[in-house]
This record gives C-alpha cells, structure tokens and sequence, in this order.
C-alpha cells in the first residue's frame, strides 16, 4: 500500500546519514494506527445548522454525499456524470436521503448542474464552499461517502464515516482507501490498473471501460448494504 511508502519516507527523515540506503527497517503492510481526526461536537453542531440552511424544507435524516471528482488530473478515474445524477435520483426515492454534492471550487459549475438535475431541493451543492476542515467535519456528520478514486477517498479515512469507492485504472492494492468502513468496487478488468506513479499517472487508454461498466445499480446495491435500506 503507498501508506507504508510514505511511512517510511517520514521516518527515514529522522535516521542519521550513516544508515544510507533509507531505511533499513521493516514497514508492516497494514499500518495500525491510521490517521484519525475527532471533530469537537460544536463544529460539527455549526455545519449541520449550515447544512440545513442550505434545504430548509428538507430535514436532515441521512446525508449521503456524492463526489463526482470533475478535475481534470486523471480523467481516466471518472464515473460518468450521467451516473451520478441517475444514482442521485435512485437515492432520493428514499424519503429521508439528502443529497450533498462535495468538491473544489474549479467543480462548483459541474455540480450546480448536477443538482439541478438531480432535485435541487433535495440536493446541495458545497463544492467550493468548505475550507478541508470544514470537508472532514463534513465527512463526521455524514452517513456515506461515494466518489471515485480521488483524494477524498482518502480524507474521508480518517473518520469513521462509510466509504463507498469507485476504482478503475487505479490500483486497489496501492490506493485502497485504509478505512475500516471503506467498500471498494472495482471490475478488475484485465487491462486494469493501468496507472500508477511508475507511469507518471499517465495511459495510453482512450475509453475508461473498467469506470463506464460499473453501473448504477451496482452502486445502488452496496449503497443499501451499507445503510440497510
């Protein structure tokens, strides 16, 4: 797993110049003791008020919140945005899902769309509106996350959150989310994975099969393992 890449390039920062090559110790393949962020109740208190202002009509039984990761760094990553808004509109057939769009302020636009196609009175929209603390108070208060291979697969690891993760052309074993609560699906297509920092993250595949095949009904079906709906 990269962790223990990282693990070892911190702790090889604190080994004398004479112990080269770095670092001649054993890094265990799951690293016990994962980051963890608690919250103080109150932050957490402030964002759901926030939350709820943003659907005043809606209460707030369960959050799901969806990161359609539209950047352009590995597009290869990409669900298709047509599954998503499909997925939305699957989810909000249960009466007391609410729909939270999360991502960077370059995503806002994409996901004013997405919203509006989903039901924008069930669905808000908070890409760009968080600062990354206020993205892992986010996290704390909700019920399930499902997003791509992207970074806040691995943000969303450091609280207990339910993590429902989208792998195509990443690798599973690198990158697998460390949380306990964390699902990956990934079709494991013979092709995959086909990036990888050994290739710069770079591929010469044109048509992200091994995203375009797992479909929304996939999805939904693990999203009601998870929540028991």
């Amino acid at each position: 797993h990269m962790s223990q890449t990282y693990f070892a390039l911190a702790k090889a920062l604190i080994e004398p110049d004479s112990a080269k090559p770095l670092l001649k110790e054993y890094i265990p393949s799951q690293i016990k003791n994962r980051l963890k962020i608690n919250i103080p109740e109150k932050e957490r208190q402030t964002l759901m008020k926030r939350l709820q202002s943003e659907c005043p009509e809606n209460p707030l039984k369960k959050i799901i919140l969806l990161n359609a990761n539209t950047s352009d760094i590995v597009p290869l990553r990409k669900w298709p945005l047509e599954n998503f808004v499909e997925l939305g509109k699957r989810l909000l057939e249960n009466s007391e899902f609410t729909v939270v769009l999360t991502g960077s302020p370059e995503e806002k636009d994409v996901c004013v769309d997405l919203a509006l196609q989903i039901n924008p009175d069930r669905t808000v929209n908070f890409a760009g509106k968080t600062t990354f603390k206020e993205l892992i108070t986010l996290y704390s208060i909700s019920d399930l996350l499902i997003t791509n291979d992207s970074g806040p697969v691995h943000f969303a690891s450091t609280t207990e959150i339910p993590i429902l993760a989208l792998f195509g052309p990443g690798s599973t074993v690198d990158f697998r989310p460390m949380s306990p609560n964390a699902k990956v699906i990934s079709l494991e297509l013979a092709c995959s994975p086909c990036v990888s920092v050994f290739n710069q993250k770079k591929s010469s595949c044109d048509d992200n099969q091994c995203m375009k095949q797992i479909s929304v009904q996939m999805v939904v079906k693990e999203t009601q393992k998870i929540l028991g709906k």
